[in-house]
């Protein structure tokens, strides 16, 4: 988990990105992500693309069914032993799950 651990030291030195787009944390989310809706957007999406999320994510199925349900090639996966970082929590699932996508 070494580039997640480098990404996190990252936005701590500089978080002026998530800042101006989320706000002050990700349960308080007064910048531009606030207002900010994509959805009526994502059928135009023509790419197959590849929902994730863990069992125990807080991004549960049902917050992120409005999305995934638009993309018209789009292929969910759940972790069942993830939280939000599946690709450090069940590493070997993961790299099989996107190189199966990617192939």
């Amino acid at each position: 988990m070494a580039p997640l651990a480098e990404n996190f030291g990252s936005l701590a030195k500089d978080p002026t990105v998530y800042e101006t787009t989320n706000g002050p944390n990700e349960f308080r989310v007064i910048a531009t992500w606030k207002t900010r809706s994509v959805i009526g957007q994502l059928h135009n999406i023509t790419a197959s693309t590849l929902g994730l999320n863990g069992c125990y994510d807080e991004a549960q199925d049902k917050t992120g069914q409005p999305f995934l349900k638009d993309f018209p090639k789009c292929k969910r996966v759940q972790f069942a032993n993830s939280r939000q970082t599946p690709q450090g929590e069940e590493t070997t699932r993961y790299l099989d799950i996107v190189g199966s996508v990617l192939a």
